[in-house]
This record gives structure tokens, sequence and C-alpha cells, in this order.
């Protein structure tokens, strides 16, 4: 594209977005967990890869803190929960976020132990949740999103 003798480069254009789009996330208060995940503004393949809706879904709702667990949920109410005080409904003492569902709590040590890659949990660390939430893998992809549903779902059923 040509502006007067200026010629504007497609990367240059893609550039300048993506950092605009940085920019705009940083500033909002409830994008905690997609600026550690979602580095790069791309296309994500699992939105291709995983053909069960309702496996999709649950870790799209998952990935963007579109759910019910309590750090997200004490956003909610009013007055707005503290977030040390959003503590997880069967631990009692940490916060309930994604990090704690998919590694920490006992609750879903089943669900983990069958979907789960074994070293994602052996001394679990926030650097291997962002790693599996950026995994490109199908097979590892999918079974994350099976995984993050049936917690939810257990999540739902028993509260």
């Amino acid at each position: 594209m040509c502006v007067g003798n200026i010629i504007i480069s497609e990367n240059i254009i893609t550039d300048i977005h993506a950092q605009m789009w940085k920019h705009k996330l940083s500033n909002l208060s409830d994008t905690r967990l997609y600026l550690y995940i979602k580095d790069t503004l791309k296309f994500e393949t699992y939105l291709n890869s995983i053909n069960i809706v309702k496996y999709r879904v649950a870790l799209c709702r998952f990935r963007l803190s579109s759910h019910m667990l309590m750090v997200e949920k004490g956003r909610w109410v009013k007055p707005k929960l503290e977030l040390h005080k959003r503590c997880c409904p069967y631990c009692k003492s940490d916060i309930e976020d994604e990090y704690h569902v998919l590694f920490i709590c006992s609750k879903y040590d089943h669900l983990r132990k069958l979907y789960l890659p074994l070293y994602t949990y052996t001394n679990p660390s926030v650097l291997k949740f962002v790693q599996l939430m950026q995994d490109t893998r199908q097979n590892v992809i999918f079974r994350l999103a099976k995984c993050i549903y049936l917690m939810m779902n257990e999540r739902k059923s028993l509260l």
C-alpha cells in the first residue's frame, strides 16, 4: 500500500496492530491469565483441532477466564471479594484459579492423572502451566480440553 512517497509494508501494519492489541490488553484488569498464555496475536490451533465442541468451548472459556471459578466469581459480587478471599471450596486455603484447579486441587487428582502429561503436574509451576496452555500438539490439547471440561462439570455438580 502506498501513501504518498512512503511505502507501508504489511509487516509494519501487522506489528503496529499487535502492539496496540497487547497495550489494550495490559490495561484491562480481567486479562491476568490471558496475558500469560497469549503472547502473540495469532490464530490458535486448538480452535480447529478440537472437533468436540463442548471440549473446545471449555478450553476457550478456561483460557479467557470466562468460568465460575472463585477467582472470577469473586469479581462479580457486590462488594467485590478481595482476591485472597476467593478460596477453593474444596481446599479452603488456596485461591481457586485456573492454575490451582488444573495442577493443585486434590479434588481433581483423578482427572489430572488420566488426561494431563505427568511432567506438568509433578512439581507444578507457572511455567509448566503456560507451556501446557500454549501447547500446539493435537493430542495434548485435546486431552487438556477434555480434562478441563470434566473438571468444570464435576465442580458444577458438587456445588
